[in-house]
Order: C-alpha cells, then structure tokens, then sequence
C-alpha cells in the first residue's frame, strides 16, 4: 500500500521507495512478455533516477544492478541519466554507471549532454565495462550494498502481495492526499475491481 509516508508527501525510506519501483518493474516485465514480446525486445531500467541523490549511492546502486540481473537475467539494462544534469547527482551518475554497469547485459546508456566529448567519455566507459564484464567474475555483494539490496526486495515482495491482494489500489492509495481532490496516480492508473495477481498468471507465463 502506498502508506501514510507517501500520501502527506513525506519521502520514504530509500529501499522502501526503491522495492517499490523494482515491483513495478517487475510486473510491467511479467505483462510484456505474457503478451508475447520476447525477452531481448523487453529493456529493463538499470537504476532508479533518484538514486545519486541519496546517501551512500554506490553502496545502493550496486545493490539495485545485482538484483536486476538476479531477478531479470534475460533482459538487458539501459542506463538513463537523470535530469537536470548538473550538480553532485549529475556528475555522480556517470561515474555510477560506468563503475557499476555489468558491460555484457548493457543495451544503452542515454545521456542528456549532447556534445562530442560526453559522447566520448560514454564510449570509453562502454568498453571499459564491456572488457571487464568479459574479464572477471563479479563478486558478492557486503556491506551496505547487501543490506539495501535485500531491504529493496523486502519491499519489493510486500508491495507485489499486495498487489495481489488488493489490486492497483496498493500502489496509487484508497484516499486523497491532503489539499488535492485525487488519489496520488489516479489520473495515470486504471483501476479493476476484479483481482488481479501480478505474480500469478502472468509473471509464471513470463518465466
């Protein structure tokens, strides 16, 4: 359920919010590929575009890539910068990406610079990554990258069974935030009355 947090407007925690993209993404996946798209026709988003805003981002976007490719093995990630690009998030996203990005399962890093040398920098750090993804085994995930990680798919799973339970309303809410006259997402979501189970039918016809 969207819970209090959100509906006053009040940011959740970052894994909260985190498990809670990752659910979403998930079931757009499962509804992809149950209506016939292929896996290498479905990209999947590497990171969440909040993410350089928040502490300790390597930690958390190491954790956010591994899942993704535990989770999503046959997809390939795309990488897209976040705007605006400057500032401390903008210049960390680059170098997120290109430290952490698993080069043999990246389809596209899109960037929002469109000069010759950011168009540059990114072709380096595509090969760069591409050389490493095909040179060394990537280890186990410690410290704060384990612990957001496993946080985020703590999250994840509560918000897809209550999904299951409760349908769409789990994530867009049952009552208006204060001050507005709709439900967060109300005018975006379709909602059903009947059940709907994201992990059911259609993640197992997915897998």
């Amino acid at each position: 359920m969207v819970g209090p947090d959100l509906a006053r407007g009040v940011p959740s925690d970052p894994a909260i919010r985190a498990g809670r993209a990752l659910a979403l993404q998930l079931v757009a996946v499962a509804l992809a590929r149950g209506n016939g798209l292929p896996a290498d026709q479905v990209l999947v988003g590497g990171l969440t575009p909040w993410l350089a805003d928040e502490t300790e981002p390597v930690a958390r976007a190491a954790g956010e890539i591994a899942l993704r490719r535990a989770l999503l093995p046959a997809h390939d990630l795309v990488f897209d910068e976040p705007q605006p690009v400057s500032g401390p998030a903008g210049e960390l996203w680059p170098a997120l990406v290109s430290g952490l990005q698993p080069g043999t399962s990246t389809a596209a890093i899109v960037r929002h610079r469109p000069d010759l040398r950011t168009i540059r920098a990114s072709r380096v750090a595509a090969a760069v990554a591409t050389d490493l993804g095909t040179a060394r085994e990537p280890g186990p995930l410690i410290g704060r990258a384990l612990a957001h990680a496993r946080a985020t798919a703590d999250a994840a799973l509560r918000t897809l069974e209550q999904m299951a339970d409760q349908g769409w309303r789990a994530v867009i809410g049952d009552t208006p935030a204060p001050g507005t006259n709709a439900r967060i997402g109300a005018d975006a979501v379709a909602e059903r009355s009947d059940s709907f189970d994201p992990l059911g039918r259609e993640l197992s016809r997915a897998g």
